[in-house]
C-alpha cells in the first residue's frame, strides 16, 4: 500500500515512527546546531502527529454527514505526503552529519526548513477544514 493511499489513521502512525528515530539521533551527538535541529524535528513531529490525530477524529465523525469531502481527504493527503518527504530528506541529511559523511550544517538547515514550511502548509490546511 502506498502511503498516498494510506488511511489517516496509518499516517499518524508513520509519524509516530519517525519519533524514535530522532530520539536515538540525540544519543550520538554532543550540544550542537544538529542536536538542536533534531529536537526541533521532534517538535514538529509532535505538532504534525497531533493535527492528524484530531483530522483522524474529525473524519469519523463527518464522513458521511458531508463535513468532510474526498476532496479534502485528497488535499490532506497530499500536504501530507509533501511533508513526509520533506521528513525523509531531512532525516537522511542529519544521518550523514551524525556519520560523518557531511558536516555541512547549511544543508541540515535548509531540510529543517523545508520541513518546517510543510509543517505549516498541512497545518494550515487542516485548520481551515477541521470546524
Amino acid at each position: 500500500m502506498k502511503l498516498s493511499e494510506t488511511p489517516a489513521a496509518l499516517w499518524v502512525a508513520a509519524c509516530l515512527m519517525l519519533l524514535p528515530v530522532s530520539i536515538i539521533f540525540i544519543e550520538g551527538c554532543a550540544s550542537s546546531p544538529v542536536q538542536t535541529t533534531i529536537k526541533s524535528e521532534q517538535v514538529l513531529i509532535v505538532s504534525v502527529d497531533t493535527g492528524m490525530q484530531i483530522w483522524h477524529d474529525y473524519v469519523v465523525a463527518h464522513l458521511t454527514d458531508g463535513k468532510v469531502t474526498q476532496k479534502q481527504i485528497d488535499t490532506v493527503r497530499n500536504a501530507y505526503n509533501d511533508y513526509y518527504a520533506a521528513q525523509q530528506a531531512a532525516k537522511a541529511i542529519i544521518e550523514k552529519v551524525l556519520t560523518n559523511v557531511s558536516t555541512n550544517q547549511a544543508d541540515v538547515d535548509v531540510a529543517n526548513a523545508a520541513v518546517d514550511n510543510a509543517k505549516q502548509a498541512l497545518l494550515s490546511i487542516l485548520n481551515q477544514y477541521i470546524k
